[in-house]
């Protein structure tokens, strides 16, 4: 599958934009915690979102279509599920801006990559580019959103991070067992997992940062921490 209408460019403001991405459970807020600790201690401006703004009248609609109020997550027209999503970063992108006008780094918790994956995942391969090209166009053309300096897909087994999304805490009101109505299949997970590989091998500026060892075991937030800097540190410098 290609993504060839990806944006090559990011932006011209003098700040950075970074996204963290994964499957649920990989411990993309953990991450995103030590980034921020790692840049106040080295003297960068920051600000986070995460992503979706569930406290948002858009992220309440996201929220009821994770926990299957409009019918099953799973199945969903993913051209139609997608909508949300976009138009709640939509909504935050000026804001965003502003920030990396006065030289911020903004880090966001899932971004356009997390919609693209778990969306187009629900369509067969075969069906996958159309999909992709149509989604790059509608938030990168069509609505303008800003592109990442620098993406950092946090990879791990996915039944790892189906038990860990299992028992993470239910802060954004999620199903009673703390997954979403895309999460309870360990088929899609895996599914999903493939998708994310496949899709950032194909970008420049993204990387994948494995949160297991050489034995499979998994590292310590710690560990992996100091490979997301070591992949931010190069974008940071310039």
């Amino acid at each position: 599958m290609s993504i060839f209408n990806y944006p090559t460019t990011s932006h011209s403001f003098n700040g950075k934009l970074i996204a963290i991405d994964g499957l649920g459970g990989v411990g993309k807020d953990t991450q995103a915690d030590l980034l921020e600790k790692r840049l106040k201690a080295e003297g960068y401006s920051f600000k986070r979102y995460n992503l979706p703004r569930y406290q948002t009248p858009m992220g309440q609609v996201i929220r009821n279509y994770l926990n299957n109020r409009y019918g099953d997550a799973a199945v969903t027209d993913p051209y139609v599920a997608s909508i949300p999503y976009a138009l709640d970063r939509k909504d935050l992108n000026d804001e965003v801006t502003t920030h990396l006008s006065e030289g911020t780094v903004v880090i966001l918790v899932r971004c356009f990559m997390s919609n693209l994956i778990y969306q187009g995942a629900k369509l067969p391969p075969g069906d996958r580019e159309h999909f992709c090209e149509w989604l790059v166009e509608f938030e990168f053309g069509k609505y303008g959103l800003t592109r990442e300096d620098r993406g950092i897909l946090l990879s791990s087994n996915a039944g790892i991070c189906q038990a860990l999304a299992t028992d993470r805490k239910l802060v954004s009101g999620l199903q009673s067992d703390g997954m979403d109505g895309h999460e309870g299949d360990e088929r899609r997970v895996d599914e999903m997992d493939r998708f994310y590989v496949d899709v950032v091998n194909q970008l420049d500026h993204w990387n994948i940062v494995s949160c297991l060892s050489d034995t499979e075991s998994l590292l310590s937030p710690e560990e992996i921490g100091e490979k997301v800097w070591a992949s931010l540190a190069p974008v940071l410098a310039t």
